[in-house]
């Protein structure tokens, strides 16, 4: 079962409280790059990481409690939830694996400074406004799995109008 705790991230049980409050207690000291981890451990059990749940990011750098300018999403994450990144004004570069199948509203809307990201080809929803910033999509799928992703309201309800998607990116 998943649970949310304090620091926004979802583990699959309740027992990795103890382990996600030290990554938080890290996250809030930390500046620059940051690698969300894929498993925590708590009292010699393994927790797999499954989401970025609810502002567990949100305006980092803006309230200066953590700035934030690069981070990656480890394959066990498969949704990256409200509001996740929102705000986050030094966010530069996001590393999505092939585990990420949502991207829920506002993810990472005015992240001024998020120009380009990849996403892998196992999106199949992005939900609205979720990237307001970016300009430059790497797509690691083709044009016809790029128009099989749900997107919430349309591509232009998701990304600004004037995007450019790359297919087949490999990077």
């Amino acid at each position: 079962k998943t649970i949310e705790n304090q620091s926004g991230l979802s583990v699959e049980d309740i027992g990795a409280e103890q382990a996600m409050n030290e990554f938080k207690s890290e996250y809030y000291q930390s500046t620059g790059a940051i690698e969300i981890p894929a498993y925590v451990v708590d009292d010699g059990e393994i927790k797999a990481v499954t989401e970025i749940a609810f502002s567990a990011f949100s305006e980092c750098g803006f309230n200066s409690h953590a700035s934030i300018t690069s981070v990656i999403i480890p394959d066990t994450v498969t949704k990256i939830g409200v509001e996740s990144f929102i705000a986050c004004s030094d966010l530069e570069s996001v590393r999505m694996s092939r585990g990420v199948v949502t991207i829920d509203s506002y993810a990472f809307a005015y992240c001024t400074k998020l120009n380009t990201i990849y996403l892998p080809n196992t999106i199949s929803n992005i939900i609205a406004i979720s990237f307001s910033s970016t300009k430059v999509v790497n797509y690691g799928g083709s044009e016809e799995e790029w128009n099989n992703i749900a997107f919430d309201g349309g591509v232009t309800n998701c990304f600004p109008s004037d995007v450019v998607v790359n297919y087949n990116y490999v990077g």
